[in-house]
């Protein structure tokens, strides 16, 4: 996981991930029963357990009827398409066709809020003993303002 500040002082964090899908077709007055013919990636998918190959890598699907499964590997990104055809006992078909497209790497940011900082800093003077121990901090005697207005000691 990586923590970073934008330029816009946004509070980011990103990380790999593995992502999981589930689709599930669900024909509008279709007459029973209804055969279904899936489509991913340009591959037609054939009904138990299989892989579809993609430019990002391989996806791991798992067919069921009108279910559908489709995993990633870690940090592997899916840009493709998802079509479904159902064929009703009256002959009639629906289709209808969507993107999949999620990245691998998880990035989310929090902007920043004034008066709400996202770390909170107190700094006391520390005891005579322990100064002698970090030669390289200085002793503040005096107070200091901040932009919040908080005094430091």
């Amino acid at each position: 996981m990586e923590k970073y500040i934008t330029p816009d002082c946004s509070y980011c964090s990103s990380s790999p991930v593995r992502r999981c899908g589930v689709f599930e077709a669900w024909p509008k007055l279709a007459a029973f029963p209804v055969d279904y013919q899936w489509c991913l990636c340009g591959e037609i998918l054939e009904q138990g357990i299989g892989e579809v190959s993609t430019k990002n890598g391989t996806l791991a699907y798992r067919l069921t009827g009108r279910r559908l499964y489709i995993e990633t590997e870690m940090a592997q990104s899916v840009d493709c398409e998802l079509c479904v055809s159902a064929i009703d006992a009256k002959g009639l078909e629906l289709y209808t066709c969507l993107p999949v497209k999620k990245p691998g790497i998880d990035r989310q940011c929090r902007k920043c809020e004034p008066g709400n900082p996202l770390v909170s800093l107190e700094i006391l003077q520390a005891e005579p003993e322990t100064m002698a121990w970090r030669p390289l901090l200085e002793q503040i005697t005096r107070p200091v303002a901040m932009k919040n207005e908080k005094t430091i000691r």
